[in-house]
């Protein structure tokens, strides 16, 4: 009797994880076009590494997450009114020419299905991941267009700038600095973006797996986006030495190394400072407070997410 119900439950499941698959392959069909466009745009050169960056995160975040999605029968009223309107905004944004709405009504719909599919203790945990999936869509090309162009500018004169305080001799032009040995050109997948793109979704994830204070995880996020400038701008003036100082072939190496490497490692270190399951060592504020423990955390040998960070940021801020 037990092996019965057991395989009656197997059966259930695997209707449901059937039905649940074979509507989310509707939605997706039915927004066929946006799919298309934002999996050509993930493919492009300066989006692939930061699209599997975003979806490795992805899965990282569901991994922790995973005891609580459980799957049941969707509302057929709730899919039918998400299809519905995620197609009428689909149609809306076609009809305007305003692309990110189509491509918003395509992730939405998906997104809708799935969220409708779980259980409600998993529906936040479901939003937050799908949510994540935001940062694979494509830059809307009016401000990518006008960012762009600014960011490329600010670092040239950056560089230029730091050249000339070093005693070098040092010349821009638009996004281009002239030395005595090199042509130093700041390119478009140069420009920063590609850097600030990994530490928003690491810092996005971290921020739900970390169980301290709201004002601790914004602060330890915010004194990482200033590290993460003041390591762009090293990038920059390294790549810069390199192509001064070597030749051709070592310097495109050392580009890619310095590029990679900074874009691997600020995917990586906003999640490794705030996802609290990584500091096993750390002891529940909470928990201190309500049992009104009045001793200092510092002798409770409590490693706090900011405060590293804090003062490395303080110290690149000042100099």
């Amino acid at each position: 009797r037990t092996r019965r119900v057991q395989s009656k439950n197997s059966m259930d499941k695997l209707k449901t994880l059937f039905l649940v698959g074979l509507l989310f392959v509707g939605v997706v069909l039915l927004h066929r076009d946006a799919w298309l466009y934002i999996v050509d745009s993930a493919q492009r050169v300066d989006r692939f590494d930061l699209c599997v960056i975003a979806l490795l995160l992805i899965g990282y975040f569901l991994f922790k997450r995973q005891d609580r999605f459980q799957l049941k029968v969707p509302n057929p009223l709730g899919i039918g009114l998400v299809m519905l309107s995620c197609f009428a905004i689909g149609q809306l944004g076609y009809a305007t020419e305003v692309e990110v709405l189509s491509h918003m009504a395509a992730l939405a719909a998906a997104a809708g299905v799935l969220l409708l599919s779980l259980e409600p203790k998993g529906r936040l945990d479901g939003l937050i991941a799908t949510g994540g999936m935001m940062f694979i869509l494509p830059i809307p090309g009016k401000i990518s267009h006008h960012l762009t162009p600014i960011l490329q500018s600010a670092d040239a004169r950056i560089v230029e700038f730091t050249l000339r305080a070093l005693d070098y001799d040092a010349l821009r032009q638009g996004n281009r600095v002239f030395t005595d040995t090199a042509v130093i050109a700041i390119e478009q997948s140069c420009n920063g973006l590609m850097l600030l793109w990994p530490i928003l979704v690491s810092a996005y994830f971290g921020f739900w797996l970390n169980t301290g204070p709201v004002g601790q995880r914004l602060r330890s996020i915010g004194c990482l986006g200033i590290i993460a400038v003041a390591v762009n701008l090293l990038r920059l003036l390294g790549i810069s030495f390199a192509y001064m100082w070597l030749d051709e072939s070592m310097a495109n190496t050392v580009h890619d190394v310095l590029g990679y490497g900074t874009m691997i490692g600020f995917g990586l270190l906003p999640l490794v400072v705030l996802d609290s399951s990584l500091h096993p060592s750390t002891v529940d504020q909470t928990e201190i407070r309500r049992e009104k423990v009045h001793v200092d955390a510092r002798y409770l040998g409590v490693w706090s997410a900011s405060r590293v960070p804090s003062a490395f940021a303080v110290f690149i801020a000042t100099i």
